[in-house]
């Protein structure tokens, strides 16, 4: 072990108030992210010093355990998703939500595909893509038996993966639509007003 989280980086020591669900990593801004069942979101900057480990902010509005969360390198932003069944994307040091929208299952798994950025979302046992930049889903693939557990991209075969705990594992062709970045819109104007981030 190199170190862990401690005062004053954290409260007595802890990163979280309850258990810590997921974590990313954003290598461009160099900030760690994690989420937690406390039903928030936390970004810190990056340091191998438990104690440098500073508050960036913390992003909060999901109304239940936040089970994952993801870094987006095509468009600087942060991804989280919940038992609530909603999603949020964040801007690069969490200072406001972009957007939310809804599925209609328990969301245990989040990725991104590692060619054009879109967000790929296991909602209990069927695996959507969503648009980076629109949001909007692009596929929707139903076949696993039950709730989807983790998500894996190999740009190099444009397959991504899926496993489950029906006991399958399952494969599917990439997404390889157009992916452009629309004209620009002011930030912030589709997100819900409940979803907010505090800062250090």
């Amino acid at each position: 072990m190199v170190d862990y989280l401690r005062p004053p980086a954290a409260v007595q020591g802890k990163a979280a108030k309850d258990i810590v669900t997921d974590m990313a990593y954003s290598r461009e801004l160099k900030l760690f992210a994690y989420s937690s069942a406390d039903k928030k979101a936390y970004i810190r900057k990056f340091s191998k010093q438990g104690n440098e480990m500073l508050l960036v902010a913390e992003l909060s509005g999901h109304k239940s355990e936040v089970t994952t969360i993801a870094w987006n390198k095509f468009t600087m932003a942060w991804v989280t998703a919940s038992a609530d069944y909603s999603v949020a994307v964040w801007a690069s040091h969490g200072e406001s939500c972009l957007t939310t929208f809804r599925l209609n299952g328990w969301i245990s798994a989040l990725s991104i595909d590692r060619q054009n950025g879109c967000i790929l979302i296991g909602a209990e046992n069927v695996f959507w893509v969503f648009h980076p930049y629109t949001f909007q889903h692009v596929r929707r693939c139903k076949g696993h038996g039950e709730r989807i557990t983790s998500i894996l991209h190999i740009p190099e075969l444009d397959q991504y993966v899926t496993t489950s705990w029906d006991k399958s594992v399952r494969m599917w062709h990439s997404y390889t639509g157009v992916v452009e970045k629309p004209e620009e819109e002011e930030e912030g104007a589709d997100s819900e007003s409940a979803f907010r981030f505090t800062g250090p």
